[in-house]
């Protein structure tokens, strides 16, 4: 048994796409807690309290969106990687966007992997059977899914 707990961050704006992640990871059997995110701001909060305490006995997967109210993204990206705290916090973008700059400037900040949204469920179960779980094993290696 794990001496620590292990939690997924969901960072998304459009409540529709938080619902089909919460349905894919229920047909899944994915069971991961889960916590979610609605605006850039309150999600740089708390990314920015979890690299502060030092706490080794949460351990978090932030999947994030690039297009968010108040702070974007790409905004917190830079903040985070300022500081140095994304070296703490394993992150993987999951955008609408295509393109190669957006790409290219998250990777350069240290995120762990940028993926374009998928325009069907099949796409989402293959993100989250495939990268997601992997990184998320990775970080917490005896947490059930």
């Amino acid at each position: 048994m794990n001496d620590f707990k292990c939690k997924l961050i969901y960072i998304e704006d459009n409540e529709d796409e938080v619902h089909i992640f919460q349905k894919v990871l229920k047909k899944l059997g994915i069971q991961i807690e889960t916590e979610y995110y609605y605006d850039g701001k309150s999600a740089f909060e708390y990314l920015n309290s979890i690299s502060d305490t030092g706490d080794e006995s949460v351990k978090v997967l932030v999947v994030l969106d690039l297009n968010l109210p108040l702070i974007t993204g790409n905004e917190i990206l830079k903040r985070l990687s300022k500081e140095k705290k994304i070296k703490k916090i394993p992150i993987i973008v999951f955008s609408g966007s295509e393109s190669p700059k957006d790409r290219e400037l998250c990777l350069s900040l240290g995120v762990k992997d940028f993926f374009t949204k998928p325009w069907s469920l099949n796409g989402y179960e293959d993100f989250i059977k495939g990268p997601l779980l992997r990184e998320f094993q990775q970080i917490c290696p005896s947490q059930s899914t």
